[in-house]
């Protein structure tokens, strides 16, 4: 995938399209199960160590959608992402968050059809 957002000047959270958000795999399995979609997600504590972040709320449930949840010093998650000094970082400093977002420790989210959880 070569997903490129670094013409923004603010993160995306949630786009019209999922190319605007992200970039997508298909996978085929078989036998087949009335599966609905599989997603995933880095963990809260991959977001608070990479970027500096005072806290995430503790027990996030990570199968509701939480777009915008508080982070413990007064902001919400996107206000302080958006106010992240993006422009001061260097290719070595992007590429460690980059690295620490990509391929660290993800939440896996599985859905029947109708939107009830795999477990």
């Amino acid at each position: 995938c070569d997903y490129d957002s670094t013409d923004r000047p603010n993160g995306t959270y949630s786009g019209w399209a999922a190319n605007d958000e992200m970039c997508q795999a298909f996978i085929n399995y078989h036998p087949r199960v009335e599966l609905a979609l599989c997603r995933s997600s880095p963990q809260p504590w991959v977001f608070k160590k990479a970027y500096g972040i005072e806290s995430f709320p503790q027990g996030m449930d990570l199968f509701d959608y939480i777009f915008d949840p508080e982070i413990g010093d007064g902001r919400k998650y996107q206000e302080f992402m958006n106010s992240y000094p993006w422009h001061e970082l260097n290719s070595t400093a992007l590429a460690t968050l980059n690295n620490a977002t990509v391929y660290g420790d993800h939440h896996i989210k599985c859905q029947y059809n109708y939107g009830v959880k795999m477990r």
